[in-house]
């Protein structure tokens, strides 16, 4: 789906808790719905707010790192280490809703929810692949 990123962001510029109409026709309630729900294809379940702090975490880190032509990139890769660990559920969550994205989880009312078909074969062949590399390292 293509995005009008300039019309999304004077939309919200005051208010982030506007509503808006996304280019499919359906509305979203505010600017946590259209990030979380629109753009990144993820449920609503579970701590969206949460969620996109670590994205937002994420991708500064990465902007400042290509900003500065990834001069003190052992630095930065610390700093966000450090973040990552200090925020292992957010990481957690992120990596569910990715899953449930992906079609290897589903879930009902909340994520992790459980291996879907598709899921499950992918983790028999994932399994396979990991014992096969196991054995080689052995």
């Amino acid at each position: 789906m293509e995005y009008n990123w300039e019309e999304i962001k004077n939309n919200f510029k005051d208010n982030i808790y506007a509503s808006y109409q996304i280019p499919d026709g359906v509305y979203v309630e505010d600017l946590e719905e259209l990030l979380n729900c629109s753009v990144l294809n993820h449920c609503g379940c579970g701590c969206n707010q949460s969620n996109l702090e670590l994205i937002y975490h994420l991708l500064k880190y990465q902007k400042e790192l290509f900003d500065n032509d990834y001069k003190n990139y052992k630095k930065s890769q610390e700093k966000l280490i450090f973040y990552i660990k200090s925020h292992a559920e957010e990481v957690l969550q992120f990596i569910w809703y990715q899953l449930n994205e992906l079609e290897i989880l589903e879930h009902g009312g909340s994520i992790p929810g459980w291996l879907s078909d598709k899921g499950k074969h992918f983790f028999d062949l994932l399994e396979q692949y990991i014992l096969a590399k196991e054995n080689e390292n052995n």
